[in-house]
């Protein structure tokens, strides 16, 4: 079981939060944080979330989930926008 903690950049485009599919394993956790200072909700949500449309993630917020074998979290900042979430990825 390994682990992953990075940073990730979202703009007004999908952003992948997760790893590829293919790297993931039934049973892997994730957790996303949008830190408090960043001053913009993000929208949580599938490989076409759109902004004001998926699962709000406001500042200073986490979000803890487990996935099965393929899932995969994607994420959208609002407009000319950019908003650094941080993941923790565990069970790859």
């Amino acid at each position: 079981m390994a682990t992953s903690a990075r940073r990730v950049d979202v703009t007004d485009t999908p952003t992948r939060l997760s790893t590829p599919p293919s790297d993931s394993v039934a049973g892997a956790a994730l957790d996303v944080r949008n830190p408090a200072g960043s001053g913009n909700t993000v929208d949580l949500g599938g490989p076409a979330v759109a902004t004001g449309a998926g699962y709000a993630l406001a500042p200073g917020e986490s979000k803890s989930m487990t996935f099965m074998e393929g899932d995969d979290l994607w994420a959208v900042a609002p407009a000319a926008q950019t908003v650094t979430v941080h993941v923790l990825e565990l069970g790859l």
